[in-house]
């Protein structure tokens, strides 16, 4: 199989692809959306398939999710811009997208039992260490999909996983390049550096209080309090609209939504606990010949063998092997449909199919178990649906409202009394409101920003109504302005003590060490330079690329672009610290490295090193390689972003 997937992946595509499965699937950088402007159902098209707008508001909140759950406590949503996660999330699923249209082109599948393995071993399904269902079917609703759309995605990402480790796999990295890399990156050097910071200087830099005023008188207008703002706003939630009479749930529509329950419920009201072998068609093994080894192992069972370890020395689906074959019990629309049918028509526990062929290869299935699972009751279940039903009226009368407000912050630009009465809530205010920092909802910045534009700010009209991270809708208006004030002089003096004394140590450490470096260049003793300056040399013997612990990182980049020098002989650098500061070196005894000289530890981290850099290569111009050779319409908005 793995050959047949090579062969069909020789082409530029191949190449195309592997940076895509390497490196970050989302771009920064796009713009966003207007709230309030008109949007087309469908927001991109990858070679005719589209996107839509549902699909993508859905993506954005789940990684929205996945980052307050990353975060936990710590998750300041303020520091979330929801135009580039909405941008981020549209490039993911147009990435998904190409990648998936590839697999499909390339006829990769997944097997059933990757898929089974995969739901039954991921503990957010689980109960005491089982898998649940019930706990499934409430974690995946909690995320935005129903179970079906769960398990469509599921098959989508090791599809993917496996064209990844397909296209991995047949990636070469050649011996000659590797010795090469050897030679370089395993080579050793003698670093001697003379380093020069600012914090050396300081102690020899004077400042008076002159000069503190005179700086001070300088820059007047750098040493102002910011503009505040005194703020009143209206909001809206989704909470505040659950008890809204226009929000009304018909016994129809429970039933409506029970009935949809229902329906889902009959593919797990039976699980079916299963195992199974499977032999696989490829080159070496035709259908005639798979047909009849699963009919040979189908006998040894008949006479007494073991199945988990018959399975486990035979299966060729190295997913289930290792547990004899076992699958775990699933309910219907896991499976392919002709394993399902093949499973479901057995019908004690202990019965062998006939040999069953799918897209994977030919199967023998032995029915383990058979649960029943009690049908949901309307009582039982009337409360949570009437929940959901009404929340999602709330969510789309949300959406009507906030239009709806924006229209009256503009058509009332003086007052936000029409939007209290209209929303029904309360008029709120907050005080202290800077460009740069606001507490509750002015903590985002776009809210802060919409607060201090010229048409809130200065003209005094109200803002357009503004969408939170959280989902709620705002309006506010500046109420008072508290002007930006002169600093006295004593509550910045220390402050600009410390900038003058800073800058004049960091100017009078450049001076010594461009003096330092070009006396060493000149031939100077390299200890009568440094004495000149109480300074000393720092040495580092046999230092490689990867036993660097401890060194600065601009030290480390500069010793390894030096060139090497002749023979008892040194080479002298300079090199930016990454603390700050600057350093001068003299490399000597460069020692090339030797492939064969490594221990076995260090040439597989090199090859694997290597074979990362050849996998993640060229990634920019691979991705815009796929894109050109593709059909992708994104709309305007991002465009120009």
């Amino acid at each position: 199989m793995l050959e047949q997937f090579r062969q069909g992946t020789q082409g530029i595509g191949f190449k195309i692809i592997v940076g895509l499965l390497v490196v970050v699937l989302a771009v920064f950088g796009f713009g966003g959306f207007n709230l309030f402007a008109p949007t087309d159902p469908s927001v991109a098209t990858i070679n005719g398939t589209s996107i839509s707008q549902q699909r993508l508001q859905q993506e954005s909140q789940r990684q929205l999710q996945q980052l307050a759950a990353q975060f936990g406590a710590n998750f300041d949503p303020s520091l979330i811009d929801p135009a580039i996660v909405q941008s981020q999330a549209l490039n993911r699923l147009i990435t998904q997208e190409l990648l998936a249209q590839t697999a499909d082109r390339l006829k990769l599948g997944i097997a059933e039992s990757s898929i089974s393995d995969t739901l039954r071993d991921n503990p957010n399904f689980q109960i005491d260490g089982t898998f649940d269902e019930d706990t499934f079917r409430r974690t995946v609703g909690l995320a935005g999909y129903t179970p079906k759309g769960f398990l469509e995605t599921l098959r989508r990402d090791l599809t993917l996983d496996r064209l990844s480790q397909g296209l991995i796999e047949s990636t070469v990295v050649p011996r000659w390049e590797i010795d090469e890399a050897a030679r370089f990156m395993a080579q050793r050097r003698t670093v001697a550096h003379l380093d020069f910071t600012p914090a050396a200087f300081r102690e020899s830099v004077t400042v008076t209080d002159q000069e503190v005023e005179d700086y001070y008188a300088d820059r007047l207008d750098q040493y102002l309090t910011p503009l505040s703002v005194t703020a009143q706003y209206v909001q809206l939630s989704v909470d505040d609209l659950l008890d809204d009479p226009d929000i009304t749930v018909a016994e129809t529509d429970i039933q409506a939504r029970f009935d949809e329950e229902l329906v889902q419920f009959a593919d797990t009201a039976e699980l079916r606990d299963s195992s199974h072998i499977l032999l696989q068609i490829n080159d070496d093994r035709s259908e005639e010949e798979a047909f009849a080894e699963i009919e040979a192992l189908r006998a040894e069972l008949e006479g007494g063998a073991d199945f988990a370890s018959l399975a486990q020395a035979r299966s060729e689906d190295p997913g289930s092997k290792l547990q004899g074959g076992s699958l775990g019990p699933v309910g219907k629309n896991i499976f392919d449909p002709d394993f399902e049918a093949a499973l479901w028509a057995l019908e004690s526990p202990g019965d062998l199919s006939s040999p069953v062929k799918t897209a994977f290869g030919v199967h023998l299935i032995r029915l383990e178990g058979i649960e029943t699972q009690p049908a949901p009751v309307l009582a039982d279940r009337r409360a949570d649906i009437v929940a959901n039903l009404k929340r999602e009226a709330a969510v789309g009368l949300l959406d009507e409202r906030a239009r709806e407000l924006d229209s009256l912050a503009f058509e009332n630009p003086d007052s936000l009394d029409e939007l209290v009465a209209f929303t029904g809530g309360s008029l709120r205010e907050a005080t202290g409101i800077t460009e740069g920092s606001g507490e509750g909802p002015f903590a985002e910045s776009a809210v802060r920003e919409a607060l201090f534009s010229s048409d809130v700010l200065d003209a005094g009209a109200n803002s357009p109504a503004l969408r939170l991270a959280d989902g709620t809708v705002l309006v506010a208006r500046v109420m008072d302005q508290q002007p930006p004030e002169q600093k006295p002089l004593d509550s910045v003096a220390e402050e600009i003590r410390t900038l003058l004394v800073s800058e004049r140590a960091e100017d009078r450490m450049r001076e010594a060490q461009a003096a330092a470096l070009a006396a060493l260049k000149a031939g100077a003793a390299t200890d009568a330079v440094a004495n000149e300056y109480g300074l000393s040399w720092n040495v580092v013997e046999n230092l490689t690329q990867s036993t660097a612990d401890g060194l600065d990182r601009g030290i480390l980049r500069a010793a390894f672009l030096a060139p090497a020098p002749a023979a008892n002989d040194k080479t002298i650098v300079e090199a930016d610290l990454s603390t700050g500061g600057r350093s001068i070196l003299a490399v000597s005894d460069v020692r090339f490295g030797d492939y064969n000289a490594l221990s076995e530890a260090e040439q597989a981290d090199l090859r694997r090193a290597l074979r990362s850099r050849t996998e993640q290569s060229d990634f920019l111009s691979v991705y815009r390689t796929i894109e050109d050779g593709s059909n992708v319409t994104r709309p305007e908005a991002l465009l120009d972003g």
